[in-house]
């Protein structure tokens, strides 16, 4: 399984590792020594079938359901690796760094039309994101990462659709809403 992140839609891309994948249910251990971590929205795309050099007008063949979930960061790396010109994996790339939400079809009403992503914790201000229509977004992902990778069946193709987050703590309840339905909550110890 490969996990390709981009970091906002038509950004630079990396690879997580199977490990950064967190399970269902399970809390998300705040680390001590990583300094700030952020919780960042992002959206999930499993690949359903295999191919390379995918052109724009077929990708929508190689997905058929799509979710939101959390991407944790550790902020101060991705600063050091920033400024210092070297690949960002580094800064995502740890022990149970994405939590999945719940899978939905990809319709033609979810294709199409924009999505609005909530992110908070129990008592702060939400950070809320209006996520485009995915047709479009992951179409051209699929194009360009099937260029370089080929996309097998149970890939992830991930984009963060915004570059901010909410810096988070131990002891904390993250939940993810879509279009005000919650599909995700993360505990955070």
């Amino acid at each position: 399984m490969k996990i390709i992140c981009h970091y906002l839609p038509g950004g630079p891309s990396f690879t997580l590792p199977e490990t950064a994948v967190g399970r269902e249910g399970q809390p998300f251990f705040v680390p001590d020594d990583l300094g700030t971590i952020v919780a960042t929205p992002v959206v999930i795309v499993p690949i359903m079938r295999l191919g390379k050099h995918i052109a724009r007008q077929f990708a929508h063949r190689y997905y058929t359901q799509w979710s939101a979930g959390v991407l944790f960061v550790c902020k101060e790396r991705l600063d050091e690796l920033r400024s210092a010109g070297f690949p960002w994996a580094d800064a995502f790339a740890f022990d149970g760094a994405l939590r999945v939400g719940k899978w939905m079809a990809m319709d033609e009403q979810a294709a199409t039309l924009p999505h609005h992503l909530c992110l908070q914790f129990a008592n702060s201000n939400p950070l809320e994101i209006d996520v485009p229509a995915l047709r479009d977004v992951v179409d051209a992902m699929i194009q360009r990462e099937s260029k370089w990778n080929t996309l097998r069946q149970g890939d992830y193709l991930i984009f963060q659709p915004v570059e901010s987050g909410l810096t988070i703590g131990p002891d904390e309840l993250l939940r993810l809403h879509l279009d005000n339905e919650e599909i995700l909550r993360v505990k955070l110890k």
